[in-house]
């Protein structure tokens, strides 16, 4: 039987968001079961889910990726965590908004 990987993302950005989503299901191993666009719905949406990873945009609006991520380490079943922040400087695409660099 195979097992998926289930993720949340965290990202301020929809497109973002919609774009990351897409690329980790096409590899049918990862399913995003939730996405929030910033610290204060991240966070009790990862605590009732309880994802095995979150991908977690360092620059949220208002607190930070950083200070989420310290949170979600104390939560019962903490989820692997793989940071992502936009690329300063690189070119826009098609769709408006810029590549990430992923931690």
């Amino acid at each position: 039987m195979w097992i998926r990987i289930r993720a949340v993302i965290i990202e301020d950005e929809p497109l973002a968001a919609q774009y990351l989503a897409a690329l980790l299901d096409d590899t049918c191993q990862v399913e995003v079961v939730d996405t929030a666009a910033d610290s204060e719905s991240g966070l009790p949406l990862c605590a009732e889910l309880r994802p095995d990873v979150v991908f977690l945009d360092i620059n949220l609006p208002g607190r930070d990726g950083v200070s989420l991520a310290t949170q979600l380490a104390m939560l019962p079943q903490p989820p692997r965590l793989v940071f992502t922040r936009e690329m300063p400087g690189a070119p826009r695409t098609p769709f408006g908004w810029t590549r990430w660099t992923i931690f």
